[in-house]
């Protein structure tokens, strides 16, 4: 399912972040190499040997350092350990006190920032070990015992790689956005006035895989979301992890929430998987030839595509299923249900309205489609295509009310507002129309937009493909900004207490 989500400029995104870990583990190999054979040198009596195989592994360490100040977010770390690999070679050449434990004191700094930033057990255990060296480094200094503190600090060094090069690679640092310098305008043309504020996220949550897919909230706050590492997680709002589900090494759909809030996930094989708010398996049906799409649940049914394009209709409790139709066709968009009626878009841009009980309507065609339709509560269907226009479509008899032309593909899925008003990106642009297809406002952006938006308390928000992310007010000004390493591609999330649930690729979902 997920690999249906990506896009070309994911890829690319999720390269970026591949070649990222491999520097920075690239970096943990040839600085970890260097203070090994510091120490190592450290053991040779003769002192022009000693000082040729101690500066020897200056090879390995400045090329790890300057391989790492080319990741964003890692760099102090390059600072960090070339100071302390300075200390390490001080204390190698002249075991003096205290030039070894303030070696591990950097150290122990280290690991704490790398526990705060990653969350990884691994420098939690590390940082906690470190002080058992530090103690056991004082005592031996103090005793004399100067061939113990050399294999001590050999110790370590061995460790440390270890725990290096077995870290799981997150960005570890959130930088603050550069000031933005744009102009913003309305529909008249004239300025609007930039006042809004960079926000941090209150609360992240971590995972070992992309996610690709808007989370579930539940009425108790509990974040629900798949992730590309094969697991279902539930957060509390706090952080705390309530439950993780071990999904299988399958692609998943993201979750979906029945009205007693019970979770549905599907697997790109075929396999619908419903569960309790406690992550407790309930039931497993097995659907022929795989899925296509995301599911939609409407009125307790669950309706989902498999990839030789049938329709099916399973009820949430899983005791009733029929085959709607066949449209011998791959849908990879979700379809509309409503109480009488299923639209249906084929990426060609075929539309099509079928009853409830598979008989075709009308069809309406329009230009080549990658995004989902939606509809308002007035019945227009709107869908953004390739050929730059976005369609208002009558849901009755499916002509076109009006399109409207932008200067870009559109992408992402537009949305709808109570009030009739369509927002919707399209390149570097977001718009704001009404129902007559007037143009309210728009807003430029440096980046393409990427995630298909979600309006809330009169709010707008999301992302871009560089990482830049928006809440905009129902007026087109910038409510708050936030700047993301990776693209976000997800849409976000937004609870009834108002907090805002941003999935990333980096495997994280932020909460603001």
């Amino acid at each position: 399912m997920a690999r249906m989500k990506k896009k070309e400029d994911e890829e690319r995104i999720l390269n970026d972040v591949a070649k990222r870990e491999e520097r920075v583990r690239t970096f943990a190999q040839l600085v970890s190499f260097a203070q090994i054979l510091i120490v190592a040198s450290a053991f040779l009596s003769r002192k022009d040997i000693k000082y040729v195989f101690s500066f020897g592994p200056l090879f390995f360490l400045i090329p790890g350092i300057i391989n790492i100040l080319r990741v964003k977010g890692y760099r102090i770390l390059g600072v960090s350990y070339f100071l302390s690999s300075l200390i390490l070679l001080y204390t190698a050449m002249n075991v003096v006190v205290p030039a070894s434990t303030i070696y591990y004191i950097l150290t122990f700094a280290n690991y704490i920032f790398l526990y705060k930033a990653t969350k990884q057990k691994v420098f939690n255990n590390l940082w906690k070990l470190v002080l058992l060296f530090a103690l056991a480094d004082i005592i031996f200094i103090g005793l004399k015992l100067l061939h113990l503190v050399l294999l001590l600090l050999l110790l370590h060094q061995m460790i440390h790689l270890y725990a290096l090069l077995n870290m799981r690679y997150v960005d570890i640092l959130y930088t603050k956005p550069d000031k933005i310098k744009k102009k913003y305008s309305n529909a008249k043309g004239l300025d609007i006035p930039v006042d809004f504020e960079t926000r941090a996220p209150k609360q992240i949550f971590r995972t070992l895989g992309g996610i690709y897919f808007s989370p579930v909230i539940t009425s108790d706050e509990f974040v629900c979301f798949t992730s590309a590492d094969g697991s279902l997680y539930s957060f509390a709002s706090n952080g705390e992890l309530k439950w993780k589900v071990d999904a299988g090494s399958e692609d998943f759909s993201g979750p979906l929430l029945d009205s007693e809030e019970n979770i549905f996930i599907v697997s790109s094989s075929g396999m619908l998987i419903k569960l309790s708010a406690k992550g407790e398996e309930i039931f497993r049906i097995r659907i022929k030839r795989g899925i296509s799409c995301m599911p939609v649940i409407f009125n307790d049914m669950i309706y989902l595509f498999n990839t030789a394009g049938v329709l099916y209709e399973i009820s949430t409790d899983g005791e009733r299923q029929r085959t709607v139709f066949n449209l011998n066709e791959f849908i990879d968009l979700s379809p509309i249900i409503t109480e009488d009626s299923i639209y249906v878009l084929l990426p060609p841009g075929e539309l099509y309205r079928f009853s409830m009980d598979g008989e075709k309507i009308w069809k309406t065609d329009m230009g080549t489609v990658t995004t989902a339709p939606v509809i308002s509560e007035d019945g227009i269907i709107y869908v953004g295509s390739n050929d730059k226009f976005i369609y208002a479509i009558n849901s009755e008899d499916g002509s076109v009310i009006w399109a409207f032309e932008t200067d870009s593909e559109l992408t992402v899925s537009p949305v709808v507002s109570e009030d009739g008003r369509v927002y919707f990106g399209s390149g570097k642009k977001f718009y704001c129309l009404d129902k007559e297809k007037n143009i309210r406002w728009e807003f430029s952006m440096s980046s393409d937009i990427s995630s298909s938006p979600v309006i809330s308390e009169g709010y707008i928000y999301f992302g871009c493909k560089n990482g830049d992310f928006y809440s905009l007010r129902t007026d087109g000004t910038v409510d708050w900004y936030y700047k993301f390493l990776t693209g976000v591609y997800a849409k976000p999330a937004v609870s009834k207490t108002g907090t805002v649930y941003v999935p990333c690729s980096d495997g994280s979902v932020y909460a603001f």
